[in-house]
């Protein structure tokens, strides 16, 4: 299956970079943080996550218009009881613990329809529109 998968490589990742660009212009204005690419670099675009401090009103608010949304990580390594013996913290990492707090990934995926970057920016733009 992967050797197969592997011949889609490249036409996967050019509309994975293209459904992210619409995602950009999309939410461009909405009161999210978007994902940041640094020059030079080339993101595959696995997930498109987002950062919000109303993370969970926005998912919840997503799953009642029928669009799936996920926290793929919720809590940080440093406590995380199985890094517990790895992971060395000196003091409080409070960007680390923001960020575990108000990250969401938006369905990403080569197949997913054009319109749909639109439609998820739209729902969420209503969503912060609404009072908290």
């Amino acid at each position: 299956i992967l050797a197969v998968k592997l011949t889609h490589f490249e036409a996967d990742l050019a509309r994975r970079q293209h459904l992210a660009n619409a995602y950009d212009d999309a939410l461009a204005g909405v009161e999210v943080q978007t994902p940041l690419v640094a020059d030079g670099c080339r993101h595959a675009w696995h997930q498109y996550v987002i950062r919000s401090a109303r993370r969970d009103d926005i998912a919840g608010f997503l799953r009642e218009q029928g669009i799936g949304t996920a926290v793929h990580y919720p809590m940080p390594a440093h406590e995380n009881p199985g890094y517990a013996a790895r992971v060395r913290c000196v003091g409080t990492l409070p960007e680390t613990d923001k960020a575990a707090a108000s990250v969401l990934s938006l369905p990403m995926y080569p197949e997913l329809p054009a319109d749909v970057p639109a439609r998820v920016a739209a729902a969420i733009g209503n969503c912060l529109s609404a009072a908290p």
